[in-house]
């Protein structure tokens, strides 16, 4: 990821005079790579304290980490007093409970690297993904087999005493106890595999978030989902395609393609969505409005600027469960078939004809391409159908 540069007084200055004399907030920030939410609040400051409103004092800098990092050492506190309170019989069982709570002052949850830091709880125990079963290894065939060792593994875990033990006192209980002398990583590996080592022997199950809602919408305009897909252009190597797509008829509202998907490329069709529908890309147009963009944690998404971008539109952010692609699911089945009809089917020389091909497509798929859950009718049908209901 590219790293941010801290912009001088006079490139500010500079910005809020091109716009003052009349250029698009749109366009200037295209030209600077810089969001509109910067370039409001430049202007609000430029035209409130001129010049000298760009310049931050080193004092007030560390005034405001200091307020930070005390803001965040009380929430911190607030979280050990609430983690003393409940008993858990394991670490997961207590970051899964902590991370369901909320801060008094906020109303939001607590951060998860904090709730893992409270809980004694690693990100890698927390987040880890077992691996799948491997074949035999090659070389000298052990003396005690797979099955037989697992076997006696479990009647060394059945046996004990304590319920934490890790793998080593497991190796060593088996030899000292069951004259089984192996390899200590053999050991793990068996545990690791068969969810035996210690913070897998759970005694109840650990809860996980579960797409169990509805995305599709009964009405044009609530919900939106965006998402990027990666396409190969022979002059050039791989590009970026980005889209905007409406719950309500899978129509794709708007488009964008370029060759690095960076968070600017993944604003260019929101900001273009939102122009369309709404006729204007002013601050707080969306605001008061029951639409939502739906996308999923992406590192475009996630960025500070991508943000800060959608708390200037007044657009309320539904973000996707981890590993739930589901939840973008409309999104998700548009780049299915994109990557079955154009992008696994076309060569492209270049990012132009690029262009051309997927302009066709679209369009072609707003008005022709037939949808089982709209009964067979295509986006474009399906909402003018929606109009004629409503007007009757």
């Amino acid at each position: 990821m590219e790293k941010k540069k801290r912009k001088s007084a006079s490139f500010k200055t500079s910005v809020v005079m091109e716009l003052l004399r009349g250029e698009s907030i749109e366009e200037l920030s295209r030209k600077h790579g810089l969001t509109m939410a910067e370039i409001s609040e430049w202007r609000d400051d430029f035209i409130v304290n001129g010049m000298n409103g760009f310049k931050k004092k080193p004092e007030n800098a560390k005034l405001a980490r200091a307020e930070r990092r005390i803001g965040q050492l009380e929430m911190e506190l607030d979280l050990v007093k609430k983690k003393e309170r409940v008993h858990c019989q394991t670490k997961k069982e207590l970051v899964e409970y902590l991370s369901g709570l909320t801060y008094d002052k906020t109303g939001c949850g607590y951060p998860m690297v904090m709730v893992l830091r409270v809980a004694g709880c690693s990100s890698a125990n927390w987040y880890e993904k077992h691996e799948q079963e491997q074949g035999e290894t090659r070389g000298r065939k052990p003396s005690v087999c797979d099955q037989a060792l697992l076997a006696a593994i479990r009647e060394v875990i059945a046996e004990s005493l304590f319920h934490g033990e890790g793998y080593i006192k497991v190796w060593k209980k088996l030899a000292k106890k069951k004259h089984i002398h192996v390899s200590n990583r053999r050991v793990n590996r068996l545990m690791r595999e068969n969810n035996l080592l210690s913070p897998y022997r759970h005694t109840c199950e650990v809860k996980k978030k579960e797409h169990k809602g509805r995305i599709i919408q009964e009405h044009p305009n609530l919900l939106w989902g965006t998402d990027g897909k990666k396409f190969f252009v022979e002059s050039i190597g791989w590009c970026w395609f980005f889209a905007v797509i409406d719950h309500f008829n899978d129509e794709i509202i708007a488009w964008h393609i370029c060759k690095r998907g960076t968070r600017w490329a993944a604003l260019e069709p929101v900001k273009a969505a939102v122009k369309k529908v709404f006729h204007s890309i002013d601050k707080d147009v969306c605001k008061g409005t029951s639409l939502k963009l739906r996308s999923d944690h992406g590192t475009q998404y996630d960025s500070d600027d991508f943000m800060k971008e959608m708390v200037y539109l007044g657009l309320d952010m539904s973000k996707a469960y981890v590993k739930s692609p589901e939840c973008n699911g409309c999104i998700e089945r548009f780049n299915r078939t994109i990557e079955e009809e154009v992008f696994s089917i076309e060569q492209f020389s270049s990012l132009e004809q690029a262009q051309r091909i997927i302009e066709t497509f679209i369009g072609n798929y707003n008005r022709e391409w037939m949808i089982h859950r709209l009964k067979y009718m295509s986006p474009q049908e399906y909402r003018a159908e929606y109009e004629r209901k409503k007007a009757a």
